[in-house]
């Protein structure tokens, strides 16, 4: 079993490899700032959701709430979501790639 401490760490270790390619990350922790701002990529500020399968179409968009301690999903009005819906959310893709 896991110490928090280890837990700590081990994240803390993926969060510097995923950082260190480029990988934009959600993670607002303080222990993982400086570890995101080191790597190459910026880190993710909006992202697009999709049902699992259908790529083309974009059914809702993810950024963060004002005071940036997390996230807010925003689905157009006519989107009905089912009980065992999965979605899947990625970082938004930029213009003219």
């Amino acid at each position: 079993m896991e110490t928090e401490e280890e837990s700590l760490l081990s994240e803390s270790k993926w969060v510097e490899k995923l950082s260190e390619i480029g990988h934009p990350l959600l993670n607002r922790w303080e222990e993982h700032q400086e570890l995101i701002e080191a790597g190459k990529g910026p880190p993710a500020e909006e992202f697009d959701a999709y049902w699992p399968g259908t790529w083309n179409k974009v059914i809702a968009t993810m950024k963060p709430t004002p005071k940036k301690s997390g996230f807010s999903l925003t689905f157009p009005e006519e989107t009905t979501i089912r009980k065992s819906s999965r979605l899947v959310i990625l970082p938004r893709k930029k213009q003219g790639v």
